[in-house]
């Protein structure tokens, strides 16, 4: 939570200081956000590998491969929401600004990638669920 609120400041604050400075504003690249979506993508599918094999017994992991998952799924649910913020924050200060191609591109760059932060949450959140060890039947 907090780590989504500081990239919401900092997404918030990127537009005041490029214009303080005298800058462009900076426009988030379609590789980046296809990045954001493949790595959501990744962890999602090792999440749901992992949740196969311990919660529902098909399978088998080493007790290190288990910690390795859940330290991957706890830095992807930090990373998503870090993402999610900075990239909302980015796009609120976009909404007052009159509408132009360039405007309307960086807003819909910006929720693209809002939303692939939100699925790496996900994702991540999911991993680190499928790690916990189930209850002994006995």
């Amino acid at each position: 939570m907090i780590v989504g609120a500081l990239g919401a400041l900092l997404g918030w604050g990127m537009r005041p200081l490029s214009a303080a400075f005298g800058m462009a504003e900076p426009l988030v690249p379609v590789w980046a956000v296809a990045v954001i979506w493949l790595l959501a993508l990744g962890v999602a599918v090792r999440a749901r590998q992992t949740w196969r094999a311990l919660q529902r017994g098909r399978g088998h992991l080493e007790a290190y491969q288990a910690v390795n998952r859940l330290v991957l799924g706890q830095a992807s649910a930090l990373v998503g929401s870090g993402l999610l913020g900075g990239y909302l924050g980015n796009m609120v200060t976009r909404l007052g600004v009159p509408a132009t191609v360039l405007t309307d591109d960086r807003l819909w760059r910006d929720g693209f990638a809002a939303l692939g932060g939100l699925a790496l949450l996900a994702a991540g959140l999911w991993l680190e669920r499928a790690c916990r060890v189930r209850p002994d039947p006995r």
